[in-house]
C-alpha cells in the first residue's frame, strides 16, 4: 500500500519518483530473490556460448561456394565471350560472329509473313508517328539527269503530305559543316564521293529523321503504309547467301546484308550515332587492297549491317524488350527487287 501523506517536502518528492509514467498507482520494487549455485552456473555457460563464433556447417559452405563459382562463370562468359573473339587471329566482324546463331525464319521471313505483315501496316495509315514526314535525296550537282525524274517524282506523287529536300554536292558540305562539325575532317577525307554520300545520308536521318531514298529509286507504296506509329527505325534485308565467297561474287560484303539505299527513321537514334563515329573513326583506314570493298566496309551495308545486327541484339537483351530506340527489321524484297531480276523475283511484281 502507498505510504500516508506527510508534510516533509523530501517525503512527497520520492514519492513522485517512484510512480511509473502513464499509470494510475505507484510503481513497487521488485523483490530480489537469491540465485541458488545451479542457476548461476546455467546462466554462466548460456552466456559462454553467446560469444563463442557459431561455424557453418560444410554443407553450407559448400553450397555458398557454388554460387559463388556460378557467378564467376557468368561473369567470365559475359565479359571475356566478346573479347575472345576480338583477339582471334582472324579478323571477323560483328555479323560473322553472331550470324551462326540468327535463326533462318528471322532473318528471311517468308512471303506470307511480309502480305500479312503490310495488310496490317495499311490499317495504321492516318495513325500519328514517330518519323517525320520528311524525304531526302541526293545527287552530285542540281543538274539531276531527265532519265531520274520520274523516279523523284515517284516520291512526292505516291506521299502527299510529305516535304521532299534535296541537297547537291555543296548543299551536302555545308550540311555536315554546320551540323555535325565534329565529322567535316572526316567527311572530307573520305576518299571518295560516293562515301562522302553514305556518310551524308546517316547525319542527315540523324540530325533531322525522316526518310533517306537514293536518287534512282522508285517509289510504288505510300511510305505510311509501310511506317508504324512506333518505329524508330525501319530497314530492309537485302540478300542472304549461302557462303561468304558467293556473297562477294555478287558485291555483297556479308551473307546477311542490311540495304541502306532506303532507311527511315527518328532524329538521334543511336544507332544512326553508332555508323557516323565508325566511320569518322575509321575514314582513312584501309581493309583490304580492293578499293571497291574497301568502300562498302567503310560507309556502306557492310558497316551498316553490324550496327543495325548489334542494335537489334541491344533491344533484345533489354528488359521487357521496351527499349525505345528498337530497329525492325523488314522482310527481303520488302523495300523492292532486283532491276534485273537476278534473284529470279521480278522487280515489277515485287509492288
Amino acid at each position: 500500500p502507498p505510504p500516508p501523506p506527510s508534510d516533509n517536502p523530501a517525503s512527497k518528492a520520492v514519492h513522485r519518483r517512484t510512480r511509473s509514467f502513464g499509470s494510475g498507482s505507484p510503481a513497487l520494487p521488485n523483490p530480489v530473490r537469491p540465485t541458488t549455485p545451479k542457476e548461476n552456473s546455467s546462466r554462466a555457460s548460456w552466456g559462454t556460448r553467446l560469444k563463442s563464433p557459431r561455424i557453418p556447417k560444410t554443407s553450407v559452405l559448400c553450397r555458398m561456394l557454388a554460387v559463388v563459382i556460378a557467378m564467376l562463370l557468368v561473369l567470365h562468359v559475359l565479359t571475356c565471350g566478346v573479347l575472345y573473339e576480338a583477339g582471334s587471329t582472324t579478323p571477323r566482324t560483328f555479323a560473322d560472329m553472331i550470324g551462326s546463331d540468327l535463326p533462318q525464319v528471322e532473318a528471311m521471313k517468308s512471303e506470307a509473313r511480309l502480305l500479312v505483315q503490310s495488310e496490317m501496316l495499311h490499317r495504321n495509315v492516318d495513325s500519328p508517328k514517330l518519323i517525320p514526314k520528311l524525304i531526302h535525296q541526293t545527287y552530285k550537282t542540281n543538274t539531276v539527269p531527265a532519265k531520274l525524274h520520274p523516279l523523284m517524282r515517284s516520291w512526292r506523287e505516291t506521299n502527299p503530305g510529305w516535304e521532299i529536300r534535296f541537297y547537291d554536292d555543296a548543299a551536302c558540305k555545308r550540311f555536315v559543316a554546320t551540323e555535325f562539325p565534329e565529322y567535316f575532317e572526316a567527311y572530307v577525307n573520305l576518299p571518295k564521293d560516293v562515301e562522302r554520300a553514305d556518310f551524308f545520308r546517316y547525319m542527315v536521318i540523324l540530325r533531322y529523321g525522316g526518310v533517306y531514298a537514293d536518287i534512282d529509286t522508285e517509289c510504288r507504296q505510300p511510305l505510311d503504309s509501310y511506317i508504324r506509329p512506333q518505329d524508330t527505325l525501319v530497314v530492309g534485308w537485302e540478300n542472304e547467301f549461302a557462303t561468304d565467297e558467293e556473297a562477294f561474287v555478287r558485291h555483297f560484303v556479308r551473307r546477311r546484308q542490311v540495304l541502306q539505299w532506303v532507311f527511315m527513321g527518328v532524329p538521334g537514334h543511336p544507332a544512326l550515332r553508332a555508323v557516323c563515329q565508325h566511320i569518322a573513326k575509321h575514314a582513312t583506314m584501309q581493309f583490304s587492297n580492293n578499293t571497291n570493298r574497301d568502300t562498302l566496309e567503310r560507309t556502306g551495308p557492310g558497316i551498316w549491317t553490324d550496327i543495325i545486327l548489334r542494335q537489334t541484339m541491344i533491344q533484345g537483351l533489354s528488359r521487357k524488350g521496351d527499349s525505345p530506340w528498337g530497329v525492325r527489321v523488314l522482310p527481303r524484297v520488302a523495300f523492292g527487287a532486283h532491276p534485273a531480276g537476278v534473284d529470279g523475283i521480278d522487280p515489277n511484281s515485287a509492288s
